[in-house]
């Protein structure tokens, strides 16, 4: 990726978890080679992870109270934060370092219009009664999706703290887990599911809402003229391609 050309480790600490820059750009990599978060030193609002810009695309449009479960360096609030001025973003995060790093290192203390919960995200699930408008995902460790996430269970609570037509976007990061974990999805919501492959990555967005259909959601896309082309599998349903914006 051009974007980490000549970068210089800045941090590194005894968990494997390590900060790179160069004159434009700050990176956040766990105990793996894999990107985590990708942040414009100087202009940070602007995703620099090509899933990012089809991960936030319900919340963009139709801005309301979220919550996020997984922070690493934070890409994805900044991303989101232009959007959602007049509503709350919770973030849920296990790890406190990767909190603090964050909030000292990736800007978020900027943001005016988060609220950061330091808590195992399927324990959060478990135990939270609030609706949320938008549910985003974005779990993916240095290997793989968290284990105590990959349940029916977890994505049951999911549906639970969603609004009545609210959406959960979810980025499958690993692509030996994609259809062990859309499969999982799809048991809960039905064939109220988008699947949009990243183009040129290896990442799959998954986007389920909490109705009998999806229909709310793909309407909303075609008259933001979002949708560029839809198609149904077998396998997989519906499955799309978005213009990014």
């Amino acid at each position: 990726m051009w974007k980490t050309f000549a970068g210089r480790c800045i941090y590194q600490s005894p968990q494997g978890i390590r900060i790179f820059q160069n004159i434009l750009f700050r990176w956040l990599k766990f105990d793996s080679e894999a990107l985590q978060s990708v942040l414009n030193r100087y202009a940070p609002h602007k995703p620099q992870l090509d899933y990012i810009k089809f991960f936030i695309t319900a919340a963009q449009l139709q801005p309301d109270d979220c919550c996020m479960l997984g922070l690493g360096g934070g890409g994805v609030a900044h991303a989101l934060s232009p959007f959602l001025r007049q509503s709350k973003l919770i973030i849920v995060e296990n790890n406190s370092e990767v909190i603090d790093l964050a909030q000292s290192h990736f800007m978020l203390n900027r943001l005016k219009n988060i609220a950061i919960t330091h808590e195992e995200a399927s324990l959060f699930m478990s135990n939270n009664t609030y609706k949320f408008r938008h549910l985003l995902i974005d779990l993916f460790t240095a290997d793989n999706f968290p284990a105590e996430c990959s349940t029916e269970e977890f994505f049951a609570n999911c549906k639970q703290s969603l609004k009545p037509e609210g959406i959960l976007a979810i980025n499958l990061a690993n692509s030996r887990e994609h259809l062990r974990l859309f499969q999982l999805i799809q048991k809960q919501f039905l064939h109220s599911t988008l699947v949009m492959p990243v183009p040129g990555k290896g990442n799959l967005v998954v986007f389920a809402q909490n109705c009998v259909t999806i229909s709310p959601f793909l309407t909303l896309l075609k008259e933001h003229k979002r949708l560029k082309e839809l198609y149904w599998t077998d396998t997989w349903g519906y499955v799309g391609k978005l213009k990014s914006k």
